[in-house]
């Protein structure tokens, strides 16, 4: 009876036996999965560190850029400053030339005067 069953019996052990070497590959490609996993969350975790770091070091080049412009814009304000100063001093010099103008424009009308008188005491005396 036990003949007769066995190659039956064969065939199991033979089905057993790739069954058994498929398992052994599985476990080995599960081991592999495994550690490729657990180096991909460590190289995961080096890359947030490194993220971390640049992110910090972005926020300080953010600071000091947030700094060199208020910087630059206190220095821009004393420049309009004194710009603004200038500008009134330039004010002030047209507003003196505009007198000197006005001065200048009577001196002319009194030298013309003056020509006038010449010239009549030129004829007086030549006569």
């Amino acid at each position: 009876m036990i003949d007769e069953y066995s190659p039956l019996l064969s065939a199991i052990r033979e089905t057993q036996l790739d069954h058994g070497q498929q398992l052994n590959v599985i476990e080995g490609k599960i081991d592999t999965l495994g550690r490729d996993a657990e180096a991909l969350q460590a190289d995961m975790g080096e890359v947030k560190g490194r993220l971390g770091k640049v992110e910090v070091k972005l926020d300080r080049v953010a600071d000091q850029v947030t700094a060199v412009a208020k910087a630059q814009d206190e220095r821009f304000e004393k420049i309009d400053q004194r710009f603004e100063k200038m500008d009134q001093r330039l004010d002030r010099m047209d507003e003196r030339f505009e007198k000197m103008d006005g001065r200048l424009d009577r001196m002319d009308e009194k030298l013309g005067r003056l020509n006038v008188i010449e010239e009549k005491l030129d004829r007086l005396l030549n006569k």
